[in-house]
């Protein structure tokens, strides 16, 4: 089980646009990190139109 990794992914559409962020980290990694760590991610990206 080396190296497995978890996605979690956000998609939008904008008009005739879709945008997809997605956020990769590794599954060893702690669940509530990962989740911390992911919502910053997420939280980092603003949709203006």
């Amino acid at each position: 089980m080396k190296g497995q990794i978890t996605a979690r992914t956000r998609i939008y559409l904008v008009d005739k646009r879709l945008y997809s962020l997605t956020f990769l980290h590794l599954k060893s990694l702690d669940a509530t990190v990962a989740a911390d760590l992911g919502k910053k991610f997420f939280s980092s990206f603003e949709l203006k139109k």
